[in-house]
């Protein structure tokens, strides 16, 4: 259980100082500065995402420089530009033509700074997973097959 608690910490602080954000202006980080990048990025679109939203993110994220056949779907600058790339771009960076209603249907969504949860419930299920297979190998002994 020390090894498995040892191991969930491990996880916590690498994906922690692994973290990468670029404003797309002036401000890049690794780490503690890179959280406050991207929460800085996320209050400015919080709330419901919208149609106008999905158009300022795609003006605000827009490459500068030639991606020499680079998808930008897969460019990473930031959390936000990240998720608004993956459903609203096209290779170059444009906008697709897709609306939120079109990705979304009528659910309502709403954005905003979630990473540190996200990751933390990533980290969660990956410790589970090992804690499972931690009982099986345990327990395998004891069970016999008739």
């Amino acid at each position: 259980m020390i090894l498995i608690l040892l191991f969930s910490v491990v996880l916590g602080f690498s994906g922690y100082q692994n973290k990468y954000a670029f404003d797309g202006i002036s401000k890049e980080g690794t780490g503690k500065a890179a959280v406050e990048i991207d929460k800085e990025i996320a209050a400015k679109y919080e709330g419901i995402l919208t149609d106008e939203k999905v158009q300022q993110m795609m003006n605000d994220f827009a490459s500068k420089t030639n991606l020499h056949g680079m998808n930008a779907a897969y460019l990473y600058h930031n959390a936000m530009q990240s998720a608004a790339f993956t459903r609203f771009s096209d290779m170059d960076g444009n906008w697709n033509g897709i609306r939120v209603s079109d990705a979304f249907g009528d659910e309502e969504i709403r954005i905003g700074y979630v990473d540190g949860w996200l990751t933390t419930s990533q980290n969660m299920v990956k410790i589970f997973f090992i804690l499972s297979l931690v009982a099986v190998i345990m327990i395998a002994p004891v069970i016999r097959v008739v």
